[in-house]
């Protein structure tokens, strides 16, 4: 009830002080996809991860946060529903290579002691790495739904992966080896 009655009056606050306030929520809007459908989800040519779909917004994040989702994006491409977190240290050639390709030009060392961070069973980089990519495609995908395909879940002990369906993924050469 009082969400209702807040939506009307945002709506009547709207429309009373702008001509069109289409404008004004376009405008309000940008840059976020706010109801829709499962778009493609592609890491174009930079490395960089966007929505072709939705006007080529990029969902951005550090540069191995980056890393860890495009290896979860190429998993899912290839069919596998995932990780089990606990075996990631079974990635940590792939991530190196992906990683090279993210950042490239990061020093061997600085690469070596990120992924060996994200790779420690003791440690808990990992999990926070998955909530900081959940949290930036939530800053773009703002239809709780429809975020929930793009982000990385699992329940634990038992494999995280994105819900995407695999023909919406598109990976450049460098990432499949095709």
């Amino acid at each position: 009830m009082a969400l209702e009655r807040i939506r009307r009056q945002i709506v009547n606050y709207i429309t009373k002080y702008h001509d069109d306030p289409k404008d004004l929520m376009q405008e309000l809007l940008r840059g976020k996809v706010v109801i829709g459908h499962p778009g493609r989800l592609l890491v174009n040519g930079n490395l960089r991860v966007v929505l072709p779909d939705y006007d080529e917004m990029e969902i951005e994040m550090p540069a191995m946060c980056r890393t860890l989702y495009v290896l979860f994006m190429k998993l899912r491409k290839q069919g596998d529903a995932g990780i089990v977190l606990r075996n990631i240290e079974d990635y940590r050639d792939e991530i190196i290579s992906i990683y090279g390709l993210v950042k490239p030009g990061a020093s061997d060392k600085r690469v070596e002691r990120s992924v060996k961070n994200l790779c420690s069973p003791y440690g808990d980089t990992l999990n926070q790495m998955i909530s900081r990519i959940n949290r930036c495609i939530r800053s773009v995908i703002t239809d709780k739904d429809l975020s929930r395909d793009y982000c990385i879940t699992g329940e634990r002990g038992q494999q995280y992966g994105i819900g995407l369906d695999p023909q919406y993924i598109e990976l450049p050469r460098a990432i499949t080896g095709a």
